[in-house]
């Protein structure tokens, strides 16, 4: 080869180049395969990094994870649990007051027979459990158990008047198996819809009717077939149950049903106050909602607690010459965050060029440049993201302008990205949960 090229050792030219807080750095963009555990993937890119520096500290380098988009879905878990929780608490509570305490814990048990039977389909399946899993399964928590509670509330009043567990079990599933299947059906009806809606949106949309779905009929299952063998093998006998006297409960049960009877026929005695009352309170509700006094929030606010500056430099810019005015966008951008670093406001702030996300897809080319910024999770104190976009724009944009570097006269265009709206969404698979960035 030495009569025809040089060969000698040396680095390839660089195509991209990052840097934070002016010192050189390498950006490191991790993406997980199907069906990893991505809080597990998370937690040991974590471990990796706090043992990594224990080492490269003698020699003045450093790991950090930039971005963590996992925290969200640590979040929805942690409100799955305390909700699967509180419910079953509830019912616990409401069918023991009505119903007894056994009763109330063969109702109880549908919320985990649900839950459990969900999940074990949908990893058959081959679904994860992330944030529209998470939430379907929040949305359903609320309905998986109204139907066991009527088939064992049937149960339950044909057995108190002593009748045998098997024959009140028959006659109480033949008498309402219908109106709890067309409640269901209904129910099912009203969110299978929307798993057909098109597009990026749909997809999406899918997981979660299909989850409330798949949940609502396996408590159907359970309703039918499993709470009437829990109740013939839990309930009281039913000698007991139609001997013994009028406890608390039987009276408190006929106080409510006294109360409730004198309401209903004082309101058919006024058909005309009681329509207009309820329109009353539709309007003020509908006003409420419409006001903004009430806000409506179908998902969470800031799900994604990262947004981009991106620098545009002429055709003929270099790669350094990109390099320190993203640079210098950064500092800016820093000056008027309250912070960087643990327990302030910003978790990293870094810069990189030679590329670039726009709204659409990753535009490469030495002329581009971006500062990322990736916030800590949402806290009470925090300032949401678009916010903080709205305060960062007046800003930035001023800095536009023509500028003289190393002889050359440039001039550089500026624009802040939010990736909270649904127009990101290859920008989105990069950084959301299944994503982490080591920055050293």
């Amino acid at each position: 080869l030495a009569d025809v090229a040089r060969v000698e050792r040396a680095r390839a030219p660089a195509r991209q180049l990052s840097s934070s807080d002016g010192n050189h750095a390498v950006l490191l963009s991790i993406t997980k395969k199907s069906q990893v555990n991505t809080l597990d993937l998370v937690e040991r890119l974590s471990d990796y990094v706090q043992a990594q520096n224990t080492l490269l500290a003698p020699l003045g380098l450093s790991l950090l994870v930039s971005d963590d988009q996992t925290v969200p879905t640590r979040e929805a878990i942690s409100v799955m649990q305390r909700n699967a929780l509180l419910g079953m608490l509830l019912v616990l509570a409401v069918c023991w007051v009505f119903l007894g305490a056994r009763i109330s814990l063969v109702v109880s048990l549908g919320i985990p027979f649900s839950l459990m039977g969900s999940f074990a389909v949908l990893g058959a399946l081959g679904f994860t459990v992330n944030v529209s899993v998470l939430l379907g399964v929040v949305i359903a928590l609320g309905m998986i158990v109204d139907d066991a509670v009527v088939v064992v509330e049937s149960i339950y009043y044909r057995m108190s008047r002593g009748m045998r567990a098997f024959q009140a079990s028959q006659e109480a599933i033949r008498e309402v198996w219908r109106p709890v299947l067309a409640s269901v059906v209904t129910t099912m009806a009203a969110f299978l819809p929307l798993m057909l809606m098109p597009g990026i949106v749909g997809k999406f949309m899918f997981v979660i009717p299909f989850v409330v779905t798949l949940a609502l009929l396996i408590s159907l299952v359970e309703a039918f077939w499993i709470a009437p063998v829990h109740v013939a093998s839990f309930a009281s006998p039913a000698a007991k149950l139609g001997q013994t006297k009028p406890d608390w409960r039987t009276r408190f049960n006929r106080a409510i049903r006294l109360r409730y009877g004198q309401m209903l026929v004082a309101v058919l005695r006024r058909p005309k106050a009681s329509i207009a009352s309820a329109v009353a309170c539709l309007l003020v509700a509908v006003g409420l909602v419409n006001t903004e006094v009430i806000r409506v929030q179908f998902f969470a606010f800031d799900p994604i607690r990262l947004f981009y500056v991106n620098v545009d430099m002429p055709a003929d810019a270099t790669l350094e010459e990109t390099l320190a005015e993203t640079e210098a966008v950064e500092q800016v951008v820093r000056r008027h965050l309250n912070g960087v670093g643990p327990g302030l406001e910003a978790r990293a702030v870094s810069s990189t060029v030679g590329m670039k996300f726009t709204e659409t897809d990753r535009v490469l080319g030495d002329q581009y440049g971006q500062v990322t910024v990736s916030l800590q999770p949402r806290s009470d104190a925090s300032r949401d993201v678009q916010g903080l976009v709205d305060r960062l724009r007046p800003v930035v944009e001023p800095l536009e302008g023509r500028r003289v570097l190393a002889g050359h006269e440039h001039h550089r265009h500026l624009a802040v990205m939010d990736l909270g709206g649904g127009a990101h969404d290859h920008v989105i698979a990069v950084h959301h949960a299944d994503a982490g960035h080591a920055l050293a």
